[in-house]
């Protein structure tokens, strides 16, 4: 049986969803209470997940114990700007003018 991926929330959600984690309020979250919600509780991650989210939040700190939300998600929601820039970036500099220009008249010549 095949496993789903999900794209990520907005950042607005994913900081809903740690306030409601972080019982006592204090913006922090243990790794270790992190990993038993995202593999065992609601729609678990699938393992890459877990160890891609792991090494986001860690980063060369390996021995961190625990991470403040906010800033994960100003990382996160930094990272998904870049992609996003990147790839429109990639696609502007495919776009040939001439060539589209071109397909357009090709198509306004079939449909006369």
């Amino acid at each position: 049986m095949m496993k789903e991926e999900f794209e990520p929330d907005d950042p607005e959600v994913l900081m809903a969803a740690f306030k409601v984690l972080d019982e006592e309020g204090t913006g922090v979250i243990e790794l270790d209470l992190m990993e038993t919600y995202i593999t065992e509780m609601g729609i678990p991650f699938l393992a890459h997940e877990s160890k891609e989210f792991k090494s986001f939040i860690c980063g060369s700190e390996k021995e961190k114990t625990k991470f403040y939300y906010e800033d994960y998600v100003q990382d996160w929601k930094a990272q998904i700007d870049k992609h996003k820039y990147n790839f429109l970036e990639k696609d502007y500099e495919a776009f040939d003018a001439e060539k589209s220009k071109k397909k357009k008249q090709q198509r306004k010549a079939k449909k006369q």
